[in-house]
Formats: C-alpha cells, sequence, structure tokens
C-alpha cells in the first residue's frame, strides 16, 4: 500500500460516534457507480489516492476506500454522531445500501439487513450513546473493561 491509500478503516473516531460499513465483497462495486450518489446526497470532505470521504468528519460521514488502479471499491464506512442522531443521514446511507444491495456489517464480522432498526440497536448498545447519555461515567468506567 502506498502512502497515499489510507484505508477508511483506519480513521480516527471520535467517543460519541459508532462505525457502520457496508459489506462489499462479492460486488463488482466501482467508484463511479457510487460517487455520483454520494456527490448528489452530501460535500465531498476530503479524500486521497484511493479514498474519499463526504459529510463531517466530526459528526456524520462516509467514506469509500478503493482499489487505486482499478478503481474498485474495498470499503464503505459510515460514522454517526450520538450527540445528535440524523436519521435522514442513515436513511440515506440504507437507500444506497439498497440500491447495491449490500449488507449491513457490525463489527467487521456481524452481516445484517440494512434497515433502521438494525442501525439503531447497534447504536443503542455502543459506546458512543453510553458516552453521549454521561461522559463522566463512560469515561470513569475505562478503567473496568481490562
Amino acid at each position: 500500500m502506498d502512502d497515499d491509500h489510507y484505508p477508511i478503516t483506519n480513521r480516527t473516531m471520535a467517543v460519541w460516534q459508532k462505525a457502520f460499513h457496508l459489506d462489499v465483497e462479492n460486488q463488482a462495486l466501482t467508484t463511479a457507480d457510487i460517487f455520483p450518489l454520494l456527490d448528489k446526497q452530501w460535500k465531498r470532505n476530503w479524500g486521497g489516492k484511493g479514498w474519499q470521504t463526504w459529510g463531517d468528519t466530526e459528526s456524520h460521514d462516509i467514506g469509500v476506500s478503493s482499489d487505486p488502479e482499478s478503481q474498485v471499491v474495498d470499503d464503505i464506512k459510515f460514522r454517526v454522531d450520538l450527540r445528535k442522531l440524523d436519521t435522514e443521514f442513515i436513511q440515506k446511507i440504507l437507500d444506497i445500501a439498497a440500491e447495491f444491495k449490500l449488507k449491513l456489517k457490525l463489527i467487521h464480522v456481524e452481516l445484517l439487513p440494512p434497515t433502521m432498526d438494525n442501525v439503531i440497536a447497534a447504536l443503542d448498545k455502543s459506546d458512543a450513546k453510553r458516552f453521549v447519555q454521561d461522559p463522566l461515567k463512560f469515561i470513569e468506567g475505562l478503567g473496568d473493561k481490562s
């Protein structure tokens, strides 16, 4: 991997954000397929060779990682800000997932149908939700997870 191609999975995430992936394995999805749809929904934020993001990195955003040569998409990651839940943002992502028949991927192993109920259930179980509800209690509890 060259220095200009950073996988989306390595982006820093705020404690108030919950990350999801859309499973692109077994798909022949290219940047030419998905970038126009994302460009219609959100402003491009930042990127480089083989990666691009849309939205606000401090709250809700989506990122696409692709092979710089073939332009085949190898990862789609979106992050949800639990300080101010934006179901419209989530629904737009789910609509894109449905259009390309992509599954919602949690923690890189659990594949679920891309539905609002599945996103909300994952958000409710997340550290981000616990942090937003009571930041001090969350921080105090960090030492308990050893």
